[in-house]
């Protein structure tokens, strides 16, 4: 474990001093060993093309591996906006609901968005208020 901590430390370091690649390689290695933190951040490095190629498939492959190991909230908002820009409501629904479970105070915004515009689910004010 504190390896993975020494790998993310180092990548996020080499991120805010503006070196991906070396953010990437170490975001790389501690997900590797198992650090969700990690995978979700090299996930949202790949939704987005931060460093390396933008790779919408290989940033769910990792947000959803996140969510599997610990139950990352980011990774599970960030996998309902993967499905909103699909074009999958009701898969978008759904994890923004597990995120909103677990406590996730955006994903209940939402959510709630969801509800009032019928977006994923049955229309529902009352249940977007």
């Amino acid at each position: 474990m504190v390896e993975t901590d020494v790998l993310f430390r180092l990548g996020h370091d080499a991120e805010e001093a503006g070196d991906l690649p070396t953010a990437v390689r170490n975001f790389q290695r501690s997900a590797m060993l198992g650090d969700p933190t990690a995978m979700t951040r090299l996930a949202y490095m790949y939704d987005v093309g931060l460093g390396v190629d933008e790779d919408k498939s290989e940033a769910m492959r990792l947000y959803q591996r996140a969510w599997r190991i610990a139950g990352n909230l980011c990774a599970a908002t960030n996998i309902a906006i993967l499905y909103r820009e699909r074009g999958n409501r009701r898969a978008m629904f759904r994890w923004f609901r597990r995120a909103a479970e677990r406590g996730d105070g955006d994903a209940d915004l939402d959510l709630a968005k969801c509800y009032l515009r019928g977006l994923g689910v049955r229309r529902d004010g009352a249940a977007g208020l």
